[in-house]
């Protein structure tokens, strides 16, 4: 991933993947901005898979899995960095 100011937590994010050793892809809005404009802003959101996940939350201090206030707050866990906000979409293998 290039650096760019905006997307600094995107690139940060990237390093955090390689060396926790897990694939992510860019969620749909974060994934269109970037084409269309060429950047993008916080919050921006990824998807992980349960085992990234489980990883991130033991092994970094600044994941957040934190209760809602209200119905309509996003309840997703986040990775903060700065001032920037990476939400975590999480994938989780079926049964079936």
């Amino acid at each position: 991933m290039q650096k760019n100011k905006s997307v600094d937590a995107l690139v940060h994010f990237d390093a955090l993947a390689h060396s926790h050793n897990f694939v992510y892809s860019l969620y749909s809005n974060t994934l269109e901005n970037i084409k269309k404009r060429g950047t993008a802003s916080s919050p921006f959101e990824v998807v992980i898979n349960l085992e990234a996940l489980i990883k991130l939350v033991y092994l970094e201090k600044n994941v957040v899995v934190q209760e809602r206030s209200f119905a309509a707050e996003n309840q997703l866990p986040f990775i903060k960095f700065n001032e920037d906000k990476i939400y975590l979409n999480v994938l989780i293998k079926s049964t079936w």
